[in-house]
């Protein structure tokens, strides 16, 4: 099974490994390869006492529930308009400068 894991700095002597998936592990060390070999050592401890399978799941009948507002805005004179208020209203609330 390959596992895909994140590698970051935490500090100047510290890494972390972290995988999300199919469980969250989390592990640290002084190298990244050192998170990573204690990493591979907790999901390799892990799987052992699980079981990986995969399940269908059925998708859903009928239409998505937000599919009758596709297009309302399709051909309104007033779409333009609104668009532009809520790009000013957020240069205003992140206090840019407003662009004209």
């Amino acid at each position: 099974m390959n596992l895909t894991a994140v590698v970051e700095r935490i500090s100047d002597d510290r890494f972390r490994a972290i995988i999300s998936q199919p469980f969250v592990i989390e592990s640290e060390g002084r190298t990244a390869d050192e998170a990573v070999h204690h990493l591979r050592e907790l999901a390799v401890e892990r799987l052992a006492a699980a079981q990986v399978i995969q399940i269908d799941v059925p998708e859903r009948q009928g239409s998505h529930p937000w599919a009758r507002w596709a297009g309302v805005w399709k051909d309104n004179p007033d779409y333009d308009d609104y668009v532009a208020s809520i790009a000013e209203y957020r240069r205003n609330a992140n206090g840019a400068e407003p662009r004209g």
